[in-house]
């Protein structure tokens, strides 16, 4: 039973380590391959190939794909049989410090593309090899095309396949704007510019307010004219009161006198 524990807990301490190691030597989540187009000078423009963010990478093949019929494919070398891309210093850094760095563009087998297979005998990582070089994008090859006079804006595709040391590959699948497309020039609608005139506007014919004097106010319904016919039927009926009253009186007082 003993040794059935010791065994298992050596089982277990190989499979961290190789779960450590598979981990530590695994394509970054990042890594990819680019490419960066240069400026149109002269009619021909410069293309630079470069691994980006790819640790312990150690092979790859990719096809760079261009359009014939707008784009011309210019070797680094006249002749036909010698390096058709440049080989930049960051790849040549990492051969000078003994990792062996193999590569090589070819546009001579299909029309229309740009093959490169290249390796590290070891692999991608300058800390290890003591190297000078910006892992964020190690640039490998420089290739240059030719613009066509007929040509009307281009693109260039990048596709293959980046391997690393645990075995595992990262798929490349890119498309690049190579010249721009002129801008199509939209005739601007001819705006006829509006006549200076002002606008005649005409104004509102405001009637002159004919201040005609408004109709004198009737003078208070107790009009002069009435008052003038007697009392308001509401003093009358006071009056006719107040006589009566006074009548009344007179009566009593006659008949008081005659009982005397």
């Amino acid at each position: 039973m003993k040794i059935a524990k010791k065994v298992l807990a050596l089982v277990m301490a190989i499979a961290v380590i190789g779960c450590s190691a598979a981990m530590a030597f695994a394509a970054p989540e990042n890594a990819k391959a680019a490419l960066t187009v240069g400026e149109v000078v002269d009619g021909k423009f410069d293309v630079v190939i470069s691994l980006q963010n790819c640790l312990d990478f150690t092979a790859g093949d990719l096809i760079v794909g261009y359009d014939t019929s707008v784009l011309e494919f210019v070797p680094f070398k006249e002749k036909p049989d010698s390096m058709q891309c440049e080989t930049l210093a960051d790849a040549k850094e990492f051969t000078n410090a003994g990792n062996t760095f193999s590569g090589m563009g070819n546009a001579k087998e299909v029309p229309g593309e740009v093959k490169f297979a290249f390796n590290f005998v070891e692999s991608l990582d300058a800390e290890t090899w003591g190297v000078e070089v910006d892992m964020a994008n190690v640039k490998l090859f420089r290739m240059t095309f030719k613009v066509l006079d007929d040509a009307n804006g281009a693109e260039l595709t990048l596709k293959g396949a980046l391997k690393f040391v645990d075995g595992s590959e990262v798929a490349v699948d890119e498309k690049v704007v190579a010249v721009k497309a002129p801008e199509a020039t939209t005739a601007e609608p001819t705006t006829e510019e509006p006549t200076t005139e002002e606008p005649t506007t005409a104004e509102p014919t405001t009637a002159e307010t004919t201040t005609e004097e408004a109709p004198s106010t009737p003078e208070e319904t107790t009009a002069k004219g009435e008052t003038d016919k007697g009392p308001a039927t509401g003093d009358t009926g006071v009056l006719a009161i107040a006589a009566g009253v006074v009548a009344l009186a007179g009566a009593a007082f006659v008949v008081s006198k005659k009982r005397k």
